[in-house]
Parts: structure tokens; sequence; C-alpha cells
């Protein structure tokens, strides 16, 4: 298998959510854009780059399972280019992944949170 290294971005973005491993992934057309104006705490959110592209650090979207309701920044959205996931052009997709560094959410929590937010 040839992996993609131009990392080329598309206007269209891709996300897996799956709530457990054995569950299908749901595939949307959202940006990261997207993603971040679910996030609850938008004061909380600082946009970054580095050598990968674009993400951001932002207050966790679940503050109840944090003890200081997360008042330092933990949680981070990032796009990445997938080699497992391809268009219909056979290159392969930009998806968002996402992810509470604290390690007291679990992904399957914070899929749902995103799911509902933005209306999937």
């Amino acid at each position: 298998m040839k992996l993609n290294t131009s990392f080329k971005k598309e206007p269209k973005k891709t996300i897996n959510i799956r709530r457990n491993k054995s569950e299908r992934n749901y595939t949307t057309d959202k940006s990261l854009d997207d993603f971040k104006n679910c996030l609850p705490d938008q004061q909380s959110v600082q946009e970054k780059r580095n050598d990968g592209g674009r993400y951001i650090l932002a207050s966790c979207p679940l503050p109840h399972n944090h003890k200081n309701g997360d008042r330092s920044p933990s949680f981070i959205l990032s796009e990445v280019t997938s080699n497992k996931h391809k268009d219909e052009n056979n290159n392969y997709k930009q998806i968002v992944v996402f992810s509470c560094l604290s390690g007291c959410c679990e992904q399957s929590e914070l899929g749902n949170f995103f799911k509902r937010g933005l209306g999937l």
C-alpha cells in the first residue's frame, strides 16, 4: 500500500466517530471549524499551527469528568491525513481527530458529544 505524502488539503473533511471498536464508523463532511463551534467554552479555544497543520486546544467539552472543571485546557482537535480512508478519486482523506489529554474522558463519550452537536 502506497501512502499519500503530498498532504494536500481538501475543502471537505471527514471524521470517524465510533462508540467502541465493534461499532460502525460514522463519516461526515464536517470541517475542523464545525467541530470547534460545537465546543461549549469558546473562550478557552486556542487555534495553533505546527508542521503537521492546524490544531485546536480547548477546555474539554465534558468538564463534569474533570476535578477542576478542566480550567486548564486539555482537549485537542486536529486535522490529519488518513492512511486508511479514501475519497472517490482514491486519494487519502483529511479527517478530524480529537482527544482529551487528561485521560479522564472516554472517546465514546466525546464521540457522542460531537454526534449530538453536529446533528449526526
